[in-house]
Order: C-alpha cells, then structure tokens, then sequence
C-alpha cells in the first residue's frame, strides 16, 4: 500500500514539474511583443544603396581601364609617328649620300620647268627643258617642290629618266602619259598619291625605282608596271 501511494506522488510530482514548465514557456512567449521581430530589421533602402553604390564602382573602375587603354594607345601612336619620322629622315639623308657617291646629275635648272607657289609649296606644271634625264629640284626659291602637277610631262618625245625629289608628296593625272622614251622614273618614299595614268603610254620598259613598301611600288604593281629597289 505504501508503495503504491509513493509511486502515486511520484507521478504527480511529475506533472506537477511539466505544469511549471509549461506555464513558464507561455509566459516568456507572452512577453515578447507581438510583431516584434527576433533580430534587428534592414531597410531596403539601405540594401539598394548599397547595390547602387557597387554598380558605381564597378563603372568607375572600367572607366578608368579604358582611360588607361586610350593613354596607352596614344602613347604608341606617337611612338610610331616618331619612328616613321626618324626613318624618312634616315632614308632621304641615305638617298643623298648615294646621290653624291654615284654622281647623280644636278637637279634641272629651276628655267626649265613652269610652276606655281601656293602656300609655300612648288608644284611642277610644265617642262620645257630638253634633257634626256631631268632630275627634279628639291625646291625652288627656297620653297620645297612637293607637286607635279596633271599632265605636266605629257607627250614628251625626248626624256628618258626622271628623277623626282626627296620633298615630293604627289603626281597629278597623266602626268607623263605619252612620254614613249621614258624608262625609268625614281619616286621617294614621301610619294603618297599618284593619280589615275600618270604613266599611261609611256615606254614599255618602264621600271618604277622606289624604296620597298612604299607608295610608288604599290602603285607601279597594281598597274604591271615593273618595279625595283633603289
């Protein structure tokens, strides 16, 4: 009998305990405030201004690539802008050694040519010499000869050779067409333009003497014309 009322309080004891629990649990659930959240809120503002704020720094950080990138292309443009320039430079003194070396004829007097000066530049507009081989003057008055003009040389019978300067930049249309005894015309590297049949009609052995890469051999070839290195 004793020991069934022992076992008895036993059991209510434990109830008693899971009660208190019980009640303690509903309590500390009733004091926190309804809505409250557990842990501090974010505000979406704050995120999208944090979002933003690496969206600009990313743009920023290309932009200041590609400034970088354009700076340092500038940078090489100029590098090859003074290579070029040091090059030519290299290239007509090399020319005017080699013209005193072989004995190269002087440049035809400035009575054998018509020309016109405009913005301190010469350009040829007529020969009315008589040579068989006429070597066109660097400049004239002290201006540099950098034209020959359209159909300055034009069906001419007697020259054989032309040899046109270090300061000349183009040859205007027909320049020589029907020059039938011309053989050979040297051009410098600082030709950049020559017109539709300069050459038109000229002897059939015509050779283009001009530097390798330049202007005048690209010219000469996509015409047939022969060609050869100075």
């Amino acid at each position: 009998m004793m020991r069934t009322t022992l076992h008895q309080r036993r059991r209510i004891m434990k109830k008693i305990v899971i009660v208190c629990l019980l009640i303690t649990l509903l309590l500390c659930a009733c004091n926190t405030p309804k809505g409250e959240p557990d842990s501090p809120s974010t505000n979406p503002a704050d995120t999208l201004d944090v979002f933003d704020q690496i969206a600009i720094d990313a743009a920023e950080a290309r932009a200041q690539y590609y400034q970088n990138l354009v700076a340092e292309l500038q940078r090489e443009i100029v590098s090859l802008k003074n290579a070029h320039a040091s090059a030519r430079v290299e290239y007509e003194s090399r020319i005017e050694e080699l013209e005193i070396a072989l004995g190269v004829p002087e440049a035809a007097p400035p009575s054998d040519f018509q020309y016109t000066t405009k913005d301190g530049k010469i350009t040829i507009i007529a020969y009315v010499g008589s040579e068989k081989t006429v070597s066109v003057p660097k400049e004239i008055g002290g201006c540099p000869v950098t034209h020959i003009a359209d159909a300055a040389f034009e069906g001419n019978l007697t020259v054989e050779k032309v040899i046109l300067p270090s300061s000349l930049e183009s040859i205007g249309w027909f320049a020589f067409r029907g020059c039938i005894a011309l053989c050979e015309v040297q051009a410098p590297a600082s030709v950049s333009k020559i017109e539709y049949g300069a050459f038109e009609n000229c002897n059939a052995k015509l050779t283009i003497v001009c530097p390798e890469g330049s202007y005048a051999e690209e010219y000469a070839r996509s015409y047939g014309y022969a060609t050869k290195q100075p």
